[in-house]
């Protein structure tokens, strides 16, 4: 096995996961999930589903319920921290490693401050973690090196609203300029331009990146930086752009060191319709690579997989996986399509292995969530086993045969159909939800300019609440689409 993409439809991140054992972080394993949408709740749902952390069930749905609030106050951060405590990193997790795609932040989610808690606590706690630098995160950190409100992103009206939500807890005090140094410290230390993975007889290369790219755009990106010993073609070999990929991220981690993120990338100078029209790729490398659409004249041979995210409609066949759903895009959007790609593939020198200097050990102290009302809660030893008629029907989609791109058909057709149709109704819906339904969409064009924004205001419905409602035999089926 090197690359298993697995996708389940009806996946509601609001209920706890049910543990996906096949799928486990454990040693030698790489875990990569699509586009997060600013979503906390959606990255919790898969450190649990595939074993990076264990939360009680009672500490998920608290924290369902602080992440629907309309917005947090001083009550809520404390809740947040004291439950964050309670989460054990489980033992085997930092022997894998967990790749995002991207828009990590400045995204339609609630609040960045949520993402960058987790992700600290996987940092502190020796997870090994690669995120994609992405045109949402760019806004962010731009506005974090250039010492700017991170409500002033220029992205679209709820774009970018948990970026917003997180400068509203910076302006009531309850973010300290201490703490964002140090959640932005752990945050950087996981950033990415581009990253790859090779298989056993390293022969082969996956490569990752959050925009659409091929071959000429990792030359280009080494040659801004100075690096042009190899030139990437068909012929390259696997190992030779491998170490051309590790030369560029050294080079860019001295950007991220001294905060001159935003001057690499020039997206200010490159942007052009947001990303929608060609940009010139070799006058501005960095910031095609975070914000390119177009598949059109990339060079992706067969012989090379080519993983990404940030459009939904570049097919998954042969050599491309597509990560990017709509799972998690906006408040109403909590039901949906679930992928990711599992490989067990490694990196040129690196080992996902640390060594003992290397490790954080958690602390063995049992979790103070895994005794609640004489109750015992899955832990390392104990894991619960899925309900009879549920996972157990779960199958990953085959990687090979895949169907030629001639076809109609690919893997993720279903996630395109779910994009025209982008906003999800319970059964039961509710006045308000009337509301939100009555509101003009143009489901044709798959974008929505400040739906986010309407769907996150005092019409807001809670979805625990509407899920509450709504009875065992109208949930969504767990049965993998």
């Amino acid at each position: 096995m090197n690359h298993e993409y697995i996708t389940q439809s009806s996946v509601n991140i609001t209920e706890y996961p049910l543990f996906d054992k096949q799928h486990w972080a454990v040693a030698g394993k790489q875990i990569t999930l699509g586009d997060l949408h600013g979503n906390a709740l959606k990255l919790l749902y898969t450190l649990t589903r595939h074993g990076f952390v264990d939360i009680s069930k009672r500490d998920y749905q608290d924290f369902v319920n602080l992440y629907y609030k309309n917005e947090s106050d001083f009550d809520d951060i404390q809740a947040f921290n004291a439950l964050l405590n309670r989460i054990r990193v489980r033992t085997r997790a930092p022997q894998a490693l967990l790749r995002l795609i991207g828009d990590v932040l400045a995204d339609r989610g609630a609040n960045d401050y949520f993402t960058l808690k987790l992700l600290k606590k996987l940092h502190d706690n020796g997870i090994s973690v690669v995120n994609m630098i992405s045109n949402h995160d760019a806004e962010f950190i731009r506005c974090y090196e250039k010492d700017k409100h991170f409500d002033k992103t220029p992205l679209r009206e709820g774009q970018a609203n948990s970026a917003d939500n997180f400068q509203k807890l910076m302006n009531a005090g309850l973010i300290e300029a201490a703490e964002l140094d140090e959640l932005m410290k752990a945050y950087k230390s996981s950033l990415r331009v581009v990253d790859y993975s090779l298989n056993e007889a390293r022969d082969k290369i996956t490569i990752y990146s959050h925009g659409l790219i091929g071959l000429q755009n990792i030359n280009y990106m080494a040659q801004a930086l100075g690096i042009d010993e190899v030139t990437c073609d068909e012929h390259t070999s696997a190992t030779e752009i491998a170490g051309v990929i590790d030369k560029i991220n050294t080079k860019f981690k001295k950007y991220v060191q001294k905060d001159k993120i935003t001057d690499l990338l020039q997206i200010k100078k490159a942007r052009a319709g947001e990303g929608r029209h060609t940009m010139d790729a070799k006058a501005y490398p960095f910031a095609h690579l975070v914000w390119n659409r177009e598949a059109e004249g990339l060079n992706r041979p067969e012989h090379i997989n080519f993983v990404h995210g940030h459009d939904i409609h570049d097919k998954t066949a042969k050599n491309i996986y597509n990560l990017d759903n709509t799972l998690g895009k906006g408040p109403r959007s909590y039901i949906g399509t679930y992928n990711l790609l599992f490989t067990d593939e490694n990196k040129l020198e690196s080992r996902l292995i640390k060594s003992e200097s290397e490790m954080i050990v958690p602390s063995t102290t049992p979790p103070t969530s895994s005794l609640r009302l004489g109750r015992i809660e899955p832990n390392e030893e104990e894991v619960s086993e899925p309900k009879i008629g549920l996972i157990e029907r779960y199958e990953p989609k085959p990687i090979e045969p895949v169907k030629p791109l001639s076809e109609s058909q690919s893997f993720d057709d279903e996630l395109e159909r779910e994009f025209n149709d982008w906003v999800i109704m319970p059964k039961e819906a509710s006045s308000t939800d009337a509301a939100v339904n009555d509101f003009p969409v143009n489901h044709a064009s798959g974008w929505f300019p400040g739906l986010s924004n309407f769907l996150w205001g005092s019409k807001h419905v809670d979805p625990a609440q509407t899920l509450e409602a709504t009875s065992d035999a109208e949930r969504p089926s767990l049965a993998v689409g």
